[in-house]
């Protein structure tokens, strides 16, 4: 891998694993469409330790005031709410593997991000009453946090919609959904190097290892303010038209 294809690698990490369109859909679709040649093992769990950096620095504040204040109610919600995608990653890994070698279940499930987000949007313009997280919101979040294993379906697009619809204020679902990314975004990194039977770090490609990690980072802290200023403004539209439009022409033009 080149040291240009490292920065773009990082910089499409930062983008689609924050932004609601789905970083493994946008992985599937490039390396099909684009023949983009696949990265060492190694290097995915920079960019994905990148992107947990970007998370924590983004959200350092309200990390720190959980412990501060002492609200371990958030924190076993988060507990409750990893366990499905944890359950489901272990069961049925292999059928979803299966499904990154298939543009065109891409595509349709681009189309239901789409869906979901549009829903997401309706719900915002309604300013309906806003209640606080609770467990059921939580494992709510938690099942939309495990269907977005399947390429396609946006993990942050779905469990923010899934706060949302369950009527938490947007601060709280946006907070939640990205407070959640962090323990599935390291064991993503965890079970790459198990099922890849140990990852391989190749000493002589370290600045290349390095761009492409501050390149996911940098991004993925932007992305992540552009991901709250659409939610702030009620604007995922935008983001629901996007994933028509792609997922619409993949299904055109795939073959």
């Amino acid at each position: 891998m080149s040291f240009t294809e490292a920065i773009l690698a990082g910089i499409i990490q930062g983008l689609t694993e924050f932004l609601p369109v789905s970083s493994s859909g946008h992985l599937v679709l490039l390396h099909s469409i684009f023949g983009f040649s696949s990265t060492n093992v190694f290097f995915d769990i920079f960019l994905h330790l990148a992107t947990v950096f970007a998370v924590i620095f983004f959200l350092k504040t309200e990390i720190l005031e959980l412990f501060r204040k002492g609200e371990y109610t958030w924190l076993l919600y988060l507990v409750a709410a990893t366990i499905p995608a944890v359950i489901a990653g272990l069961m049925f890994g292999e059928f979803i593997e299966g499904l990154f070698q298939n543009p065109g279940t891409v595509a349709y499930l681009l189309l239901f991000t789409g869906v979901l987000l549009m829903l997401g949007h309706i719900k915002l313009k309604k300013h309906a009453e806003e209640k606080k997280l609770t467990l059921k919101s939580a494992l709510v979040m938690g099942f939309f946090q495990m269907i977005a294993l399947l390429p396609g379906i946006s993990r942050s697009g779905g469990t923010v919609t899934a706060g949302i619809l369950a009527g938490l204020k947007k601060e709280d679902a946006y907070k939640f959904s990205f407070l959640m990314a962090i323990p599935v975004i390291l064991g993503t990194a965890v079970f790459k190097v198990v099922s890849s039977g140990g990852a391989t770090f190749v000493f002589g490609e370290i600045l290349t290892y390095a761009a492409g990690m501050i390149s996911a980072f940098f991004v993925g802290f932007l992305s992540l303010k552009i991901f709250w200023l659409v939610i702030k403004r009620e604007k995922l539209i935008f983001f629901s038209i996007y994933c028509f439009a792609v997922g619409g022409a993949v299904l055109l033009f795939w073959r």
